[in-house]
């Protein structure tokens, strides 16, 4: 940590961090450079699954579905957000209560549609009840689920490969700033 009492901030250094990581697995006289990015990666079919064995073998492995992955996750993070604002409402008038609509994004339009959708859709079926909860309170309106754009989703910074310009982008847009901007 170092102190900048002039700008009032405090600037976090993970140097000696990765220092002690690296030497954890010995890879401290490793070269320091950039990783290369492609941003749209050339994926064929053919280095998928190809074997009925291999296929068979895929749909047992948790979150093969890019769909069932966003809806899990949405679904965990509304259990955390409504235990957050019961927290937060339990501590009787320490801190304001706010009675809106939680507002949730997520990158997939199907993820959302299963959310919204309370028939149980062909390939929802096999989801675990408990993620089913994210139905519960969106339909008691204490979330809100919307379409986030994914040039807008700054948790794509650690999900996916983007251009420099783009990371440096979200990497500011949460906060995270080159050391070079704060001295």
């Amino acid at each position: 940590m170092t102190p900048h009492q002039s700008k009032r901030l405090i600037a976090l250094s993970q140097s000696a961090y990765l220092e002690k990581f690296l030497k954890k697995f010995r890879m401290e006289n490793s070269k320091k450079g950039y990783t290369p990015k492609v941003e749209k990666p050339d994926y064929r079919k053919s280095q998928g699954a190809q074997t009925p064995n291999e296929i068979q073998c895929m749909q047992r492995v948790p979150y093969a579905s890019a769909i069932e992955a966003k809806y899990i996750a949405a679904a965990e993070a509304s259990m955390k957000a409504i235990w957050i604002r019961k927290f937060i409402d339990g501590l009787g008038g320490v801190v304001p209560s706010n009675k809106r609509p939680m507002e949730m994004l997520c990158d997939n339009v199907h993820a959302i549609a299963i959310t919204n959708d309370h028939k149980i859709l062909k390939g929802a079926r096999y989801f675990q009840r408990k993620y089913h909860y994210i139905r519960e309170v969106i339909q008691e309106r204490e979330i809100v689920l919307k379409k986030v754009h994914t040039d807008d989703n700054v948790v794509d910074l650690v999900t996916k490969p983007m251009t420099y310009k783009k990371h440096d982008e979200h990497a500011m847009a949460i906060g995270i700033f080159p050391i070079s901007s704060l001295m």
